[in-house]
C-alpha cells in the first residue's frame, strides 16, 4: 500500500496548479470521463452521491489521509478546496487499491482523468463542474 500511496503523493505534489494558459480541447473530455467512471463505480455499489464522493466511505473503510493533504498543500489557497478534496479522494482510491479492496481490473481508476487534467495546469471550481454536469445530463 505504501508504494502506491507514496507515488500518488509525489504525483500530486508535482502538480503546477493553475499554470495552463491555453485550453486544450480534450480537457472537457477528461472531466466527462471522470463523471462517467464515477457514475459506473457508484452504480456498482448502488450508492447515490455527488460527483466528489469518498471511495473509502462507499467501501466502508476508515482512512485518515487529511494530514497528508494538509502537508502536501501547505500554501494557503493553492489549490482551491475542490481540487484539494479531489486529491484527497484520489489518495483514498490509491490506498484502497493498495489494500486490495479495489482490484485494478474491477474498476478503472476513477480519478486518473482529473489528475491528468490538473497535471496540465488546469483548475476546477464548482461553477465549471456544475455546468458540465448540466450539459452531460442534457444528453442522457
Amino acid at each position: 500500500m505504501i508504494d502506491f500511496l507514496e507515488r500518488a503523493i509525489t504525483r500530486i505534489s508535482n502538480i503546477a496548479w493553475g499554470t495552463s494558459e491555453t485550453k486544450k480541447k480534450s480537457s472537457e473530455l477528461l472531466i466527462a470521463e471522470y463523471l462517467r467512471r464515477s457514475s459506473l463505480f457508484l452504480e456498482r455499489y448502488s450508492i447515490e452521491s455527488g460527483p466528489f464522493f469518498s471511495p473509502a466511505k462507499v467501501l466502508g473503510s476508515n482512512l485518515e489521509l487529511e494530514d497528508i493533504i494538509t502537508s502536501v498543500f501547505s500554501e494557503s489557497g493553492k489549490p482551491n478546496l475542490l481540487c484539494k478534496t479531489i486529491c484527497l479522494r484520489y489518495l483514498e482510491w490509491v490506498s484502497l487499491v493498495g489494500e486490495g479492496k479495489i482490484l485494478n481490473g474491477e474498476s478503472q481508476d476513477i480519478f486518473e482523468p482529473l489528475i491528468k487534467y490538473f497535471e496540465r495546469g488546469e483548475l476546477l471550481d464548482l461553477i465549471r463542474v456544475s455546468i458540465w454536469i448540466m450539459v452531460l445530463a442534457h444528453f442522457l
